[in-house]
């Protein structure tokens, strides 16, 4: 007697179809996987590449600042001691027609050459605020030498008119090559009295005479 086909082919037909497209599924993802992992190893190694770039560009800076430091030590040395022997300070104009004034001595054995940068600092410990700018030199300083720095005005950026006042206790502070000198002071208190004062002259006019004068402490 004859038989006609099993039931079950076409349920293994099926069955192998569904493994083939199984298969063929498994191996799209893995080689999609593995193309976005060639994809970032690429970029990683992109970014490790630009970090090295970096990193040299920094080592290059670097060197270069430290020999543009060397070449500065070697053209301008740095004053081993100096101190302040007097300093003026004003809100205004007041130390003789100067905003400040300060009188320093070389007390070392390093010139320090005209147009040097100086730094100046006034710490107003009264207010609690503080001036800082940085000046060059209007001339040459020598071993035992002494010269004054003065100006006829604060600088626009220094706001003194708000962060001093008469009578406040400042700070003075320089600083030259690497060394700073400190002085206390305070800024100048002005009064202005006026004095009037009837004159008779031989012919017996008499005339009014009216001064007015300034006095700083």
């Amino acid at each position: 007697m004859n038989r006609g086909p099993s039931v079950w082919q076409p349920a293994v037909v099926v069955l192998l179809v569904l493994l083939i497209l199984l298969s063929l599924y498994s191996a799209l993802t893995v080689s999609s996987y593995q193309g976005q992992l060639s994809s970032l190893q690429n970029q990683n190694f992109a970014q490790q590449q630009e970090v090295i770039g970096l990193q040299n560009a920094v080592g290059l800076l670097q060197s270069r600042v430290a020999l543009l430091l060397r070449e500065v030590a070697v053209l301008l040395p740095p004053v081993t001691d100096f101190y302040i022997q007097s300093a003026c300070v004003s809100s205004t104009d007041d130390c003789g027609g100067s905003a400040y004034s300060i009188y320093l001595i070389d007390n070392g054995t390093t010139s320090v050459p005209r147009d040097y940068s100086v730094y100046f600092g006034f710490n107003d410990t009264t207010r609690k605020t503080f001036i800082g700018f940085n000046e060059t030199l209007p001339t040459s300083m020598g071993p035992g030498q002494g010269f004054q720095i003065t100006s006829p005005a604060w600088p626009s950026s220094a706001d003194a008119a708000s962060k001093l006042s008469p009578g406040d206790a400042v700070v003075v502070g320089v600083l030259v090559g690497g060394f700073e000198a400190t002085l206390a002071v305070t800024v100048l208190t002005c009064y202005s009295s006026t004095t009037t004062r009837v004159i008779t002259n031989f012919t017996v006019s008499t005339f009014t005479q009216t001064q007015t004068m300034m006095s700083c402490y």
